[in-house]
């Protein structure tokens, strides 16, 4: 019984494998391009909706796509111009 029994422990643990870990994702807007918008200022309207429910991944993420976009807007778009409104469509 006990030569059974290390059988079986040594077959576990030989078949366990270790666990992949997926590394950070790290979002840095200054790595992509800058934009100079011919108006007095910017504006972002959002209509996002967070759903936390299976299939969507919502409740997984940390940070919002919703918020990625707009970060990367407030980073990467500067208004120039005295005149003008720029204005995205919601998303």
């Amino acid at each position: 019984m006990k030569k059974i029994l290390i059988l079986f422990f040594f077959i576990f643990i030989a078949s366990c494998q270790p666990i992949e870990r997926a590394e950070l994702v790290v979002f840095d807007n200054n790595q992509l391009s800058k934009f100079d918008i011919f108006s007095k200022s910017i504006e972002i309207q959002s209509i996002f909706e967070k759903k936390i429910s299976e299939p969507y991944i919502g409740y997984t993420l940390k940070i919002s796509p919703h918020k990625r976009i707009e970060d990367w807007l407030n980073n990467n778009f500067k208004a120039v111009s005295n005149e003008n409104k720029f204005k995205n469509e919601p998303f």
